[in-house]
């Protein structure tokens, strides 16, 4: 844990021989480069050539090359603290696979890309290689199937076409990098309209503030809940400063909905390993998210739905036609937007979560929490109601930091009516289609990314195509 310097990232880009891959993790640098961050790059085969070795390539000798590569890393990792470092390499054994992974523990982020492309613009790519490099045929065959022989599984690979341009690719990676890592201007716990929130929900006396946007509220004499989630990473410092400074032992602070793989929790870990904290993981699940590609569009989103969901709506869809459905769409100049979000509030306190006290007015006024997003950035906020005959019986509602930003799914519901009639599929499947639609309006370029923000949601899972790990804890000072 005391190698986490920062908010750095691994990024191990994978594939047979003349794939493409040393070219990707270049420009890739490059482009990393343009946005102001710090690289570090190590290429495998750079690494194989220092070893000064003339003896034919086998396992053994990749193994200790893959091996030599890590250490090499790990030393980067130290010395000079980077923001991404990039891996590339052939990573074809189960037994590289497992050291790569237990490398990313050291990380706060990490992305395993695996490049694919035909084997005829393999052949060619390798014929076009330096004539020292160029690997006979049969060895690209024989790695080919190596692949296929492949059984370990990193959670957070990902296929990359390496037959399409660069130029696509290197835009696909660098928006998983700069939307999906979480980065804290994409967070909407850590701005203005939400610290407003939390003050227009709990009185003065019950609010402690760490800084101008991060919040404590008091839950009982000795426990604190954080008003911030998921990722919390440059404010660590001022956590733990602020846990050692201002809290008698026996203080409990109870945190929600925090990345398990951000460099926040890993300090808060490194506490308790100094015998500081005692730190307890109440709970911990796969977060489901939504990632809408650029050049794939809704329609490939939707094909990719599992069985399950495709079934639902089909049962449904004919019902659906016959329900007179109107869907109300908020938009950023909307005047409407409250009066909308009314109709949200009142599905909510008219359905069955009224009856089990977790509708938004029952928890601690959480109905009060999205108000000042509506007054002070309407852009950022997309509501989506459905009824039936006018009468709303399902709702969703989104929100974002910026217009660029990530979209995070706050709240859905439906009424009693509206869940017998799977309302709540419908009004979910509208949104993200709409959600879609805006972003080809806006030309953005932009791939669309929404956090569902859910927790053991079953229909959340099965609209999500991506995950991130994430944990509810309590940390008890000592």
């Amino acid at each position: 844990m005391e190698t986490v310097k920062s908010a750095s990232c691994l990024i191990a880009i994978s594939g047979p021989p003349g794939v493409g891959k040393t070219t990707l993790a270049n420009e890739l640098k490059k482009g990393l480069q343009d946005k102001s961050l710090a690289v570090s790059s190590v290429h495998w085969d750079d690494v194989l050539a220092s070893l000064n070795i003339t003896r034919d390539l086998d396992r053994d000798l990749i193994y200790s090359t893959t091996k030599k590569l890590i250490d090499i890393v790990t030393i980067k990792l130290n010395e000079e603290s980077p923001d991404v470092v990039i891996i590339d390499g052939v990573f074809v054994y189960d037994d590289e696979l497992k050291w790569i992974e237990n490398l990313a523990s050291k990380f706060s982020y990490f992305r395993f890309y695996q490049l694919q492309c035909s084997l005829s613009n393999q052949i060619q790519r390798n014929n076009t290689r330096d004539p020292f490099d160029i690997l006979p045929e049969e060895r690209l065959f024989e790695v080919n199937n190596d692949f296929k022989l492949q059984t370990y599984k990193i959670s957070t690979s990902e296929i990359i076409n390496a037959d399409k341009s660069i130029e696509y690719n290197i835009s696909i990676m660098l928006e998983d990098l700069l939307y999906a890592t979480d980065r804290n201007h994409d967070n909407i716990t850590l701005t203005e309209n939400w610290s407003d929130g939390v003050k227009s929900r709990f009185s003065s006396d019950d609010l402690i503030s760490l800084n101008e946007k991060i919040l404590f509220s008091k839950e009982s004499k000795d426990t604190l809940l954080l008003n911030s989630y998921f990722n919390l990473d440059g404010y660590e410092n001022a956590f733990i400063e602020f846990f050692n400074n201002n809290l008698c032992a026996g203080i409990k602070i109870r945190a929600k909905y925090i990345n398990k793989e951000s460099v926040f929790l890993k300090k808060i870990t490194h506490l308790e390993l100094q015998g500081k904290i005692n730190l307890r993981i109440i709970d911990c699940w796969k977060n489901p998210q939504i990632i809408i590609r650029q050049n794939l569009g809704f329609e490939s989103y939707v094909a990719s739905f599992p069985t399950r969901l495709k079934r639902t709506i089909a049962r449904n869809s004919s019902a659906w036609k016959d329900l007179n459905l109107k869907t109300e769409y908020s938009s950023a100049n909307d005047m409407r937007a409250l009066e909308l979000y009314s109709k949200a509030l009142a599905i909510d306190d008219n359905s069955w979560k009224s009856t089990e006290k977790s509708n938004m007015r029952s928890l601690n006024r959480e109905d009060l929490q999205y108000v000042p997003f509506f007054n002070n950035s309407p852009a950022n906020c997309s509501l989506v109601i459905t009824s039936i005959n006018n009468r709303p019986e399902a709702f969703s509602l989104m929100m974002r930091t910026s217009l660029s930003g990530k979209w995070f799914a706050v709240k859905w519901g439906c009424s009693d009516r509206g869940k017998k009639h799977s309302l709540g599929i419908y009004t979910l499947r509208q949104h993200v289609e709409a959600l879609w639609q805006e972003r080809l309006t806006d030309d953005l370029g932009k791939s669309l990314y929404i956090d569902l923000w859910g927790r053991n949601s079953a229909i959340y899972d099965q609209f999500s195509n991506h995950s991130n790990d994430r944990c509810h804890l309590e940390i008890t000072k000592l």
